[in-house]
């Protein structure tokens, strides 16, 4: 279609064509903590309650009989799990050696016969041996601190738990433990020994025993150490529980005969060969047997009416052994002030052909946390003689803490033929001055617990290794100092705890700041007159006494609809609030402090405090963090400052990980939903290095454990759980709960009832009931309860009945009643009734569609309200027509359209459909290139008036495939004399290219997404659009010219 429009000097015509195909394809310096509730005993003040062994095997078969001849020796059959020891070298066995059986200066010695208490032999006159009848099964000798695993002490058992196969009445068995023996009897070797008769076969069980607590203890690494297997004595060792057997080391030359076919990690058998008697100290006798994962070690003895012993030391050559690492002598109950001794205990390799020693040292380096000066450093030999004078010590110039004690030739020249075992003893104090102890805080036995190890550097003067020399390193020992304790009791009005207590640790005379946790449900009634105390050697305890708050509910009632005619049905929301009264003081504000490293890992929990608002504080100390190196760490600049209303956040980041072989361990306490009702509490540390927690579940307010796992042992290695998890539920319910609602007599069948918590969850097992003859929904909650500070949402439908008349009022309340704590009841109401109107009116909706596009609807939804069975003629409608006429000029509408429409009980909706369409919105009517002068130069216009409206195209097409717009010169310019022609003078520019017009279409814009376009914002004098161009001569003849432009709109890009 073309448009021509006379007048002006050029005219534009628009004609709307179709030239292609439609488109198909559409951290405070004394450190908090919460109590320890391990109980923690020692004998003499609270005895530990040792119980009756039930460990009798239970298929006597398993054990089997005496080993029969004939047996293999060591030597082309030795087992895989022989290691051999070379006498003269020492040799460790590193991550084996972790416990071994020791008497200490510690040790005390129990004794405990069938159906008599258990009996502590007084130091002095422990016996050599106790006789034991063969049925005396049950007899057993319990040592207390026989030695260190990850720095807690182990008490060791000995119990006779069968009597073996071999049965005799008339016969006794011998046990006893010594450290020193009767004189002539040999030298000081054993812990614990076993005699038995000819005729007997008992079954001891080794077991260990965790000192603090009392329980046994799974030992995931170990050894033991037997001597003194004689001519025709044999013996069995079996682990029990998962565990196995990883070695057995002995001198190369033993001798010692072992059955191969009972000979694996399950059950090691030995016997000796004709004619071996030999005396206790004769190292050719001693074997060591390295295990993992035991609960305990089963042993079965045959004697032939001598003894096998347990040994206290191993073979000579084995890795020395750290030996009494806390005796603290204490003289002023101020244990921080005090002396801490480390004693390591180190036997002399074995030396027949080697010569002497050529050299001896012993290195080790004191922590930081301690201090210590040469003199502190002394020797003592096999018979605790000081032989210091032996000895030089010196301190590392570089660093104080290191130390060497080297031993002097004339002593090393000694040790030829002989066996020999020094005891080095190092005497430290704490360093309070420095903040390195605080990294080995253990905030389970309220102790400091430093590690301390050692090294022996030696080399022979003889054999094929002469003058090479060995390193052997020690065990890690760890110092314990007890620190002085403060106790918060938070309890009510008659005397019970509401929350577990806090215990805060420090040294002597520290000051100790607390203050008035909330509890829920309680306020605080009566505080202490100060809210600090200082530290002394007795226990202090602080006691806050709380009082019982009324929790405020609130009930809000809504409904969905303030109109509703009969027969509609109405949705009702009643939200039950419940707000619990804050016992916070608003005096006071909190202060936290975070750790972070240097790579922005948190490496622990955060410390929290709460401080009076207006008193200064001071966190900018960084503390010492076990595991991390602090020298670069920063603390935030609000470290410093005066506490305020708002809560403080301090960082102190810039930890940097000082070991590779650092373990995060965490605690964390969760409800039923597994979301957090507490801190997290995170634990450092690495095995070996700090020891082991034993971690029981927090008393929570609000709060009770809901699987029953009170406790867990947290291990320090890659292979225990990275998290512990308590689990709880929430114990500060309603002991009684009911919501009720009496139905309106405009309402019938209420159905779709619910009950969820704000955060949409359904509350299970909850009970919502509708009595028809009491019109009455009641809603009960769960067995369990629900707790005080609840937030929750009751929902239901509900009919208007239908004989409901005009401007009837539709009005619904709820009444909340419940039990809380003890004796304490709740009755509330709604205070607003859900009000609402009954009416006979109802809609007509017209909505303007079309029915292909994403988007169906193109223009505002009109609203028409009437009585029920009245009419109304939307073609008559002015609104209607106005939104008809507008749509029109960018769609096509689509016949037949609604009229007359009735107003029904239900909502009616009436829709004008259109279809979209590619049409010009707006165009120009003239180019107006103006008066111009021809010359002999040449002539151009770039910025031709524009008469008319914009050239505008909209697109209103679903899935519209795009457009394009094309211009062509229809008519040349053409003088007003009817004949002259000016050829080739009309110009489009489309960005850098210009072209001369002609008869043939030039494509000027491609759109590929629909929607409106204004072409000629892009026309400028600079830009695009239609210029005039005349070159010299080209006018032949003077006067108006005039021509016609034709844009064609294709449906296609």
């Amino acid at each position: 279609m073309k448009k021509k429009i006379l007048g002006g000097s050029f005219i534009m015509i628009l004609t709307l064509v179709s030239w292609s195909l439609f488109s198909s394809n559409d951290v405070i310096k004394a450190t908090e903590t919460q109590e320890d509730d391990s109980v923690v005993s020692t004998r003499g003040s609270e005895q530990k309650v040792e119980k009756e062994s039930l460990l009798k095997p239970g298929v006597r078969a398993e054990w089997g009989a005496k080993p029969s001849a004939p047996l293999a020796t060591f030597g082309p059959t030795r087992p895989e799990l022989y290691k051999s020891m070379v006498p003269g070298v020492a040799e460790s066995f590193p991550n084996m050696y972790s416990f071994q059986p020791k008497i200490t200066s510690l040790t005390q010695l129990y004794r405990k016969y069938p159906g008599r208490d258990e009996q502590l032999i007084k130091p002095g006159s422990w016996p050599p041996y106790d006789s034991i009848w063969q049925d005396q099964v049950g007899y057993y000798l319990l040592g207390t601190h026989m030695g260190i695993k990850n720095g807690r002490w182990i008490d060791l058992k000995l119990e006779y738990v069968d009597v073996g196969p071999v049965k005799s009445t008339t016969e006794k068995i011998s046990v006893g433990t010594n450290r020193t023996l009767t004189a002539g009897l040999g030298t000081v070797h054993l812990a614990f020994a076993v005699a038995s008769s000819e005729n007997t076969e008992p079954i001891f069980r080794m077991s260990f025993i965790d000192h603090e607590t009392g329980e046994p203890i799974k030992m995931d690494s170990g050894h033991v150490t037997f001597n003194d297997i004689d001519y025709t004595e044999w013996m069995k060792v079996k682990p029990t529980g998962s565990g196995k057997f990883d070695y057995i080391s002995a001198r190369s030359d033993n001798g010692i005969l072992t059955d191969t076919a009972n000979f694996t990690s399950e059950q090691v058998t030995m016997i000796s060969p004709e004619n071996s008697n030999v005396s206790d100290d004769d190292f050719t006798r001693y074997f060591t047997i390295g295990y993992s994962n035991v609960d305990s070690l089963d042993i079965q003895y045959y004697t032939g009416g001598t003894g096998i012993n347990i040994s206290q030391v191993e073979v000579p050559e084995a890795m020395f052994e750290l030996e009494a690492p806390s005796l603290v002598s204490d003289v002023d109950g101020n244990l921080e002030d005090e002396v801490i001794t480390t004693s390591l205990i180190q036997p002399i390799p074995y030396r027949s052909s080697l010569g002497n020693l050529l050299s001896l040292a012993f290195e080790g380096t004191i922590d930081d946390s301690l201090t210590f000066s040469s003199s502190d450093i002394q020797i003592y030999n096999r018979d605790d003689q000081n032989i210091s004078t032996s000895f030089i010590t010196v301190k590392d110039s570089k660093n104080p803490q290191k130390f060497t004690v080297v031993a002097k030739p004339e002593y090393t020249a000694t040790l030829v033929d002989k066996t020999e075992q020094l005891r080095v003893d190092v005497k430290t104090t704490l360093n309070k001055t420095s903040n390195a102890y605080k990294k080995y805080q253990n905030n389970a036995t309220g102790q400091l617990t430093i590690p301390f190890q050692m090294k022996l550097n030696y080399s022979n003067a003889g054999g094929v290794e002469s003058g090479v020399m060995k390193e052997v390193t020690s065990n890690i020992a760890f110092g314990h100092i007890n620190l002085k304790k403060a106790t918060i009791h938070y309890k009510n009005e008659s005397g019970k705890s509401l929350q577990v207590t806090q215990t805060k640790l420090g040294f002597l005379n520290d000051r100790i700041d607390f203050s008035a946790p909330n509890i829920e449900g309680y306020k605080v009634k009566n505080s202490p007159i100060n809210e600090w105390v200082i530290l002394s050697n007795a226990e202090q305890n602080v006691e806050y006494i709380y009082e019982k708050i009324t929790p405020e509910v609130t009930l809000e009632q809504t409904v969905d609809k303030a109109k509703a005619q009969p027969g509609e049905t109405l949705h009702y929301k009643l939200d039950i609030n419940s707000v619990q009264e804050s016992s916070k003081d608003v005096s006071e504000s909190t202060v936290s402090v975070e750790y972070w490293d240097d790579l922005g890992s948190k490496i622990r929990s955060d410390s929290t405090y709460t401080m009076k608002k207006g008193a200064n504080y001071d966190f900018s100390e960084i503390p010492a963090i076990e595991g991390f190196d602090n020298a670069l760490a920063t603390a935030s600049s609000n470290a410093k400052g005066t506490v305020a209303d708002d809560s403080i956040v301090i960082k102190i980041s810039g930890f940097k990980a000082t070991l590779d072989n650092l373990v995060q361990k965490k605690a964390r306490y969760v409800d039923e939903n597994d979301q957090p009702i507490t801190e997290d509490v995170t634990y450092l540390g690495r095995d070996k290095y700090i020891p082991n927690y034993s971690i029981k579940a927090k008393v929570i307010p609000g709060y009770i454990l809901s699987d029953g796992q009170e406790s867990y042992p947290v291990i320090f290695n890659l292979t225990s759980p990275e998290e512990y998890v308590f689990r709880y539920r929430s114990s500060k319910n309603y002991n009684s709960l009911k919501i009720t609602e009496l139905l309106d007599t405009k309402l019938e069948n209420p159905t779709h009832f619910t009950w969820k918590t704000k955060d949409d969850v359904e509350i299970s097992n909850e009970s919502i009931t509708y009595d028809e003859a009491s019109r009455t929904i009641t809603a009960t909650s769960p067995t369990e309860g629900i707790a005080f500070n609840h937030d929750s949402t009751i929902e239901f439908d509900a009919t208007v009945v239908s004989t409901a008349t005009a401007n009837d009022v539709i009005s619904q309340t709820a009444n909340f009643k419940a039990g809380y704590l003890a004796d304490g009841v709740i009755d509330v109401s709604t205070k607003m009734p859900a009000d609402t109107l009954v009416t006979l009116d109802s809609q007509v909706i017209v909505k303007f569609i079309d029915e292909n596009a994403d988007v169906p609807n193109i223009a505002e939804e009109i609203t028409f309200t009437q009585e029920i069975g009245t009419t109304i003629d939307l073609s008559k409608e002015q609104s209607v027509q106005d939104v008809i006429d507008r749509l029109k000029q960018k769609y096509e509408q689509i016949l037949p359209a609604p009229s007359v429409v009735e107003f029904k009980p239900d909502t009616t909706t009436a829709e004008f459909k259109f279809k979209g369409r590619l049409t010009y919105v707006s165009s120009p009517e003239v180019f107006d290139f103006g008066l111009n002068i021809a010359s002999f130069k040449k002539l151009r216009v770039d910025d031709p008036t524009i008469i008319g409206m914009p050239l505008i195209v909209s697109d209103t097409r679903a899935k519209s495939p795009g457009w394009s717009l094309k211009v062509k010169l229809s008519e040349e310019l053409l003088n007003e004399d009817g004949k002259t022609v000016l050829k080739n003078a009309i110009r489009y520019k489309s960005g850098e290219t210009e072209t001369i017009l002609s008869n043939q279409a030039l494509t000027v814009v491609q759109k590929l997404n629909p929607g409106e376009y204004d072409v000629s914002k892009d026309w400028s004098a600079v830009g695009d659009g239609l210029k005039l161009e005349i070159e010299p001569g080209s006018v032949h003849a003077l006067g108006k010219y005039k021509g016609e432009i034709l844009f064609e709109l294709g449906e296609t890009p």
